[in-house]
């Protein structure tokens, strides 16, 4: 078994204070960056080929991480490194940032539109639909003025099978 020196033990204690608030600063930094992309963690996720729940601990402070895969978010955030990093001051948004910011909101503005043409399509429907119950209405209140039975109106009366007869027959059985 390996004795730790006390100096160790202390660097270690110290480095873990201090660790802390920058991982979960980070991870601040880290969700800012992805819910401006209009990302899930999913999505993110899937991009840089890793699982969701790292990024869910990244996000929330309580993963360490090595830098490539700070760069592969970066990169797929279309972000500067330095942005996720703790105690950096933010840098305007790059041209490729704002591109992809311009490219969601395209995409936004489509899905909005799809959604007023469908709310239309719905408003007819039921413009349509509360017409053909006005039409019922109206003509079962003329049925009634007429003081026929609905199912006679519909349907021609239909005689009596005789007692005794077969199912299918109306011809009575030799008595």
């Amino acid at each position: 078994m390996v004795r730790r020196r006390a100096e160790d033990v202390r660097l270690d204690a110290e480095a873990e204070e201090k660790l802390t608030p920058a991982l979960r600063e980070f991870g601040a930094r880290l969700r800012d960056a992805r819910l401006n992309a209009g990302m899930t963690q999913q999505e993110l996720a899937v991009k840089v080929r890793t699982a969701p729940s790292y990024i869910y601990e990244l996000e929330g402070g309580l993963q360490n991480l090595t830098l490539k895969s700070m760069i592969k978010l970066a990169l797929s955030l279309n972000v500067d490194v330095s942005d996720l990093l703790p105690g950096s001051e933010s840098k305007p948004p790059t041209a490729r940032a704002l591109d992809s910011f311009m490219q969601r909101l395209d995409r936004l503005a489509a899905q909005l539109a799809d959604l007023e043409v469908r709310e239309g399509r719905r408003q007819e429907l039921q413009a349509s639909f509360i017409e053909q119950i006005r039409l019922f209405t109206d003509m079962r209140t003329s049925l009634q003025h007429l003081r026929i039975p609905p199912t006679e109106a519909i349907a021609p009366a239909i005689p009596p099978r005789k007692k005794g007869a077969r199912k299918g027959s109306s011809v009575a059985p030799d008595e």
